[in-house]
């Protein structure tokens, strides 16, 4: 299989918009595996693009039995600042499918346009989301959405060393800091990405810098806190530049003293390259996945142990047998891994150039790296291009498509869907 880049594959995942990122926030459940092997999907909302919202990322679903998301795409378009399909949404879906935009960018610099990634959410239902554009310096900025529905910019990328390019959702400390990556920026003469901090205050803290060299570069993904407060990551570029132009990716640590530790360099051979996800273990050990790569082409998943041991627990080869670009990763108590891929999977998914790619998976992974496919997207209403997973305490699987569902919508090859998947 040829190689594919990051921006290929946000294109693909959303094929009408300028790029998408394939992460998404996820919510870790204690998940009741069942033994039989049937599975219901239900898709519970397609998207219209106007007014309601276009290109959905990723959930995250609370105790209410409410999904919370965003959408990169639709809402309002506003003449200057917002393209035809809109600035994006922030949405809120209950599990019977119904929909409620709770915020509509605008685009202006006193706003945000074009939220990439998922939530988070405190204890007083207040979101804080991300936007990979728009704020007062246009390099995206950090907000905050009550639960009136006024939304303050906490922070705007862009100007001097502090980052631009966020594609990755926050994470919130109980103190209230908020904890990201940007894929660009940061301290001449250096711009590929950083790691920062912001306080509660809103003073933003530039944690560290990437260089693009053996440390990595231009981090994408959502950030994992530990106990001690130390911070786990992967870069999409940087470390094996041989293999890569750009360099493979790493998975990086930061402690709390700003001090970054290259846990393992891809490679791009058995290994794969570009990694995009990552969950961790209560033992400290590290899951994830990459873009691309591995003896099957499609990407790998991964498991690397707390002495540093790398081992390739499955790898994927795309159309039609399983997923390729898989993402999303998540975890349950007793080892499975679950997550998207987000193309292959036989459905009548076809790139630019007329190739047939899939419209991606729902795959689910034991702890031998034995794949089970839960679901093949097949290009019609049940959307295409999946990306991320929240669960519920029963098992049930929540997720979205970057398009597909109903093509009436007003862009072409659908605005996308959030589904339900019930492994029986």
């Amino acid at each position: 299989m040829k190689r594919v880049s990051m921006e290929t594959k946000r294109k693909r995942a959303w094929g009408w918009a300028t790029s998408l990122l394939a992460s998404g926030a996820l919510l870790f459940a204690a998940i009741t595996p069942r033994s039989a092997q049937a599975q219901t999907f239900k898709v519970l909302y397609s998207f219209q693009g106007i007014p309601d919202g276009a290109g959905p990322s990723g959930l995250i679903l609370y105790a209410s039995g409410k999904l919370y998301g965003t959408t990169q795409a639709g809402g309002k378009t506003t003449p200057w600042h917002c393209s035809y399909y809109g600035c994006g949404t922030v949405f809120a879906v209950d599990t019977a499918g119904k929909e409620t935009v709770l915020y509509r960018f605008n685009g202006a610099r006193k706003d945000g346009d074009g939220p990439n990634a998922g939530l988070a959410r405190d204890a007083a239902g207040t979101l804080y989301g991300t936007t990979v554009a728009g704020g007062a310096y246009e390099g995206g900025a950090i907000f905050k959405l009550d639960t009136s529905g006024k939304e303050v910019l906490l922070h705007s990328f862009g100007d001097g060393n502090d980052g631009s390019l966020i594609w990755s959702p926050v994470v919130r400390d109980k103190a209230g800091s908020l904890y990201g990556t940007t894929s660009a920026g940061g301290r001449p003469p250096y711009s590929f990405g950083i790691v920062f901090e912001l306080d509660s205050s809103g003073y933003e803290n530039l944690l560290y810098t990437f260089t693009g060299g053996a440390d990595g570069g231009r981090p994408v993904a959502r950030l994992i806190r530990d106990s001690q407060n130390s911070l786990y990551g992967v870069t999409s570029a940087g470390g094996n530049t041989q293999a890569c132009s750009l360099g493979c990716g790493v998975v990086f640590k930061l402690d709390t003293t700003g001090k970054e530790t290259v846990l393992y360099t891809f490679n791009n051979g058995s290994d794969g390259a570009e990694p995009n996800s990552i969950v961790r273990d209560a033992t400290g050990n590290i899951y994830g996945t990459t873009a691309y790569g591995g003896t099957c082409g499609g990407g790998v998943a991964f498991k690397l142990d707390t002495k540093g041991r790398f081992k390739v627990l499955h790898c994927f080869a795309g159309d039609p047998k399983d997923g390729s670009g898989p993402g999303g990763l998540m975890r349950d108590a007793r080892g499975q891994l679950y997550g998207t891929a987000t193309t292959g999977g036989g459905g009548d998914c076809y790139d630019y150039y007329g190739d047939k790619i899939g419209c991606g998976v729902v795959f689910k992974l034991d702890k031998s790296g034995k794949e089970r496919v839960l679901h093949r997207f097949k290009a019609g209403k049940d959307g295409t291009f999946p990306y991320g997973l929240a669960v519920d305490e029963r098992g049930n699987f929540y997720g979205t498509t970057g398009s597909g569902g109903d093509t009436s919508c007003n862009a072409p090859y659908g605005c996308g869907t959030v589904y339900k998947l019930s492994v029986r």
